[in-house]
């Protein structure tokens, strides 16, 4: 079929579908995203006339205004000539489908066994403990691992647990958290400061899609919590365990503040509604696309910040 659906969390997995699909059958990929809806229908009206080896790669479809999707996916329905991918969270109706979903936060078997297939396919062998150290290390980020797993085959073919430990970065203890949160407590200044810093050891795709996890947190969390000017312990766990966000974060996010601790806590829920939120998810897929057709990183963030600070209002 010529139009087939990627659903799921698996942003490498689709990459790597896509990847192997052009190159099986030859096929040029052309990337299209929401600033190019008129095209990539007049592209699909047109795939009689345009070159056959092509494949249509639609990266954000969850992101295009209904009519627009009807409109695509009523014209993808006519056409039986050049292959089409749709990219989205969930699978789309009458529409062949190819799940590609991550493992849940809390299933840490499948999550061992998603990791050990990754180093498989880079023919590199890698024993329980250096697994686990690996994902603790990644912080369960398919990106991240991807990224770290292409330096260790620069290394060698058997991973250990004590070469984990000398080679792969240890993304939960990095700056990136404190980037993210810099920018959602609108720490400007701090914000400015660590971007630069994190680019230095990062992909600026990376760190992209950890604030832009960062914000999603943030939206479940002001969606089902009631806004209040304090928080309890028991509260903050109860509410860790209902979304599957560490606790550490949740308490965080609400401005709960441990005892003995002296740095300043902000109720993040007093300065963010959900639209909000989605306005700057949407700007954070913007930005991915932007950094994905560029190579200016830093000034791609600077320009972002640049947005984000003056729509919370926060003076320069």
């Amino acid at each position: 079929m010529p139009l087939v659906c990627l659903s799921g969390n698996a942003e490498v997995l689709k990459d790597e579908y896509v990847k192997n699909m052009c190159e099986r059958e030859k096929l040029r990929r052309i990337a299209l995203d929401s600033t190019q809806v008129e095209k990539a229908i007049n592209m699909v009206r047109q795939a009689d006339f345009l070159i056959s080896n092509c494949l249509l790669d639609v990266v954000d479809f969850d992101d295009w205004k209904k009519a627009d999707k009807e409109a695509f996916l009523h014209e993808a329905a006519k056409n039986d000539t050049m292959k089409i991918v749709v990219r989205a969270l969930q699978p789309l109706k009458n529409v062949e489908t190819v799940v590609l979903e991550l493992p849940k936060p809390w299933q840490e078997d499948e999550w061992l066994e998603y990791a050990r297939k990754r180093f498989e396919s880079r023919g590199l062998n890698v024993d329980e403990k250096a697994l686990k150290k690996f994902l603790k290390f990644t912080d369960h980020n398919d990106l991240a691992m991807e990224r770290e797993i292409e330096k260790l085959t620069n290394v060698t073919q058997l991973v250990s647990e004590e070469l984990v430990e000398k080679v792969v970065f240890d993304y939960s203890k990095a700056q990136i958290d404190e980037f993210c949160f810099a920018v959602s407590s609108l720490e400007r200044k701090t914000a400015f400061e660590l971007v630069a810093k994190c680019l230095m050891e990062y992909e600026p795709v990376l760190v992209c899609a950890s604030l832009a996890k960062h914000f999603v947190d943030l939206y479940r969390i002001s969606v089902l919590v009631p806004l209040k000017n304090e928080y309890s312990w028991p509260e903050v766990k109860n509410y860790s365990t209902n979304l599957s966000i560490t606790a550490s974060k949740v308490a965080r996010f609400l401005g709960f503040k441990f005892k003995g601790q002296i740095e300043k806590t902000v109720n993040h829920l007093q300065l963010y509604t959900p639209e909000k939120i989605e306005q700057v998810l949407f700007r954070l897929q913007m930005l991915d696309f932007e950094i994905k057709s560029t190579a200016r990183g830093l000034l791609n963030f600077q320009v972002f910040l640049d947005w984000f600070f003056s729509f919370m209002e926060v003076q320069p």
